[in-house]
């Protein structure tokens, strides 16, 4: 009877153990194990490690990060990797599934000085990357968060953000918000936001800064050289109505002001020249 009772006892226990290794499997977080070795098997550059400091990552940023194998390529590499348009300059491009992959311009200057701008290229490489770290992190979230995510996003009623989301379609249009608002508005994340945020990365009001600095630069900078652009045009002007005076009824003082008045147009186009070149400078690398 013993033997009878045991038996029993391994029947009754074989639906107790299905019943166990389904729920165990069915609550596995399968994306986490396969981030986790994707993560351990990529061998960072200094660079990208620099990036990863830089923007704080926490270890679930920077596993998730790794995961994604984040490669640098330069201005002519990154044309082919990431599609690009008329009106948007490529920084970075992430792509899903199973050969997933980050692409991040490899910038070579740290920052430029010129003709009163200042851009610091590492600030908006690194705002590339957690823009494309964080495509990568919507994508993780389970279809309940992704829903309550974007409802937070759609609320959202700020003119920087529609701008930026208004070549996307609406498929495109949470993972993107999320993206903008996590690497460029923080300001507008709301609480549960912020929360979600800070589970990948520190938030640094410093990292922002730089980057509305380097936005607002390039603004007021080509601002800069539509006024120049309006003052030659006005100064062009006033040297042919002089030529045209001289020439009617040439006089010493008329011949000394049409020249005085050149040489101030060719020191204006010049300082136009000099200011538009900087500026193709800076977009060229960005």
């Amino acid at each position: 009877m013993a033997g009878v009772w045991k038996n029993r006892k391994i029947l009754l226990f074989i639906p107790i153990f299905a019943a166990v290794s389904t729920f165990f499997l069915a609550n596995v977080n399968w994306q986490a194990i396969s981030d986790g070795r994707k993560a351990r098997e990529y061998q960072p550059t200094d660079e990208i490690i620099s990036i990863v400091d830089e923007l704080k990552l926490t270890e679930k940023g920077k596993t998730i990060f790794y995961a994604a194998n984040p490669q640098l390529k330069t201005a002519a590499q990154i044309s082919n990797y990431c599609d690009s348009t008329v009106s948007h300059y490529s920084l970075g491009c992430y792509y899903r599934g199973d050969n997933e992959r980050i692409f991040l311009h490899d910038i070579e200057a740290n920052n430029i000085n010129e003709n009163g701008l200042t851009y610091d290229f590492r600030a908006s490489r690194n705002e590339t990357a957690l823009h494309e770290l964080l495509h990568a992190v919507y994508d993780r979230l389970d279809a309940s968060k992704q829903s309550k995510v974007c409802g937070s996003l759609n609320v959202i009623g700020d003119a920087r953000l529609n701008d930026k989301l208004a070549v996307y379609s609406d498929e495109q249009r949470c993972t993107e918000a999320f993206a903008r608002v996590g690497s460029e508005f923080i300001d507008l994340a709301t609480d549960d936001l912020r929360s979600i945020y800070e589970d990948y990365f520190a938030i640094d009001d410093a990292f922002y800064a730089s980057n509305r600095q380097n936005s607002q630069g390039l603004i007021d900078y080509s601002a800069k050289i539509s006024n120049l652009a309006t003052a030659l045009k006005a100064k062009r002007q006033i040297v042919d109505e002089m030529r045209s005076d001289y020439a009617s009824a040439p006089t010493w003082q008329k011949m000394n002001q049409t020249n005085a008045a050149i040489d101030e147009y060719n020191l204006l186009l010049k300082d136009y020249h000099s200011c538009v070149e900087t500026y193709n400078k800076v977009v060229a690398s960005i």
